[in-house]
């Protein structure tokens, strides 16, 4: 499983991640690069891979049962619970980010899309009517 974990979140988008979900340790590391980059490549966005990422680990403990030996508990719920917190919590954070496109408000667009010969064109237009 490969881990990467260089101490300086700017060193990449996985080692941001892993410092979003405090996954910064190769001996519990509880995601591997390759699923990291997968979380990545689905949300587009460093905060919701990691919101991702967190459900996920609340999906993993939330099956769990809690247990306990002696008086030594560990409480896998909890922790369920608190992956879900933090997930919330990441998701809120990147819609912050989040900024909407608004196509058709641009003459170099308009002319990229009408030259486009594989893009599929509308069946009307403006001034097909018009008799020269």
């Amino acid at each position: 499983m490969a881990f990467t974990w260089t101490g300086d979140p700017n060193a990449s988008t996985i080692e941001q991640i892993r410092w979003e979900i405090y996954d910064i340790d190769s001996t519990q590391a509880k995601f591997a690069d390759a699923e990291i980059q997968y979380a990545y490549d689905q949300e587009h966005s460093i905060l919701g891979a990691a919101a991702r990422l967190c459900e996920q680990l609340q999906v993993r403990y939330c099956g769990a049962a809690n247990r306990s030996m002696g008086p030594l508990r560990v409480q896998l719920n909890e922790l369920a619970q608190t992956y879900r917190s933090k997930a919330k919590d990441l998701r809120m954070r990147s819609i912050k980010y989040a900024y909407p496109y608004v196509g058709g408000i641009s003459d170099a667009k308009k002319d990229t899309f009408e030259d486009d010969s594989d893009l599929i064109q509308p069946n009307f237009e403006v001034g097909m009517m018009d008799n020269e």
